[in-house]
């Protein structure tokens, strides 16, 4: 594990700062946080597929 925190307390965190911001902030917010858990999750798609290879 070499992230600090698992994945889901980072989309929970991202989730509650969207609720406790004013709502003309959320869209600019979604905005950064999507392309940060799509670039996550095709990190861990590498890390899985490279985990498979070395068998």
């Amino acid at each position: 594990m070499s992230r600090p925190f698992p994945p889901v307390l980072g989309l929970a965190t991202a989730i509650l700062g969207a609720l406790l911001l004013p709502a003309p902030m959320v869209p600019a917010l979604g905005l950064m946080v999507t392309p940060a858990i799509a670039s996550h999750l095709a990190g861990m798609q590498r890390q899985a597929a490279r985990r498979l290879r070395r068998g």
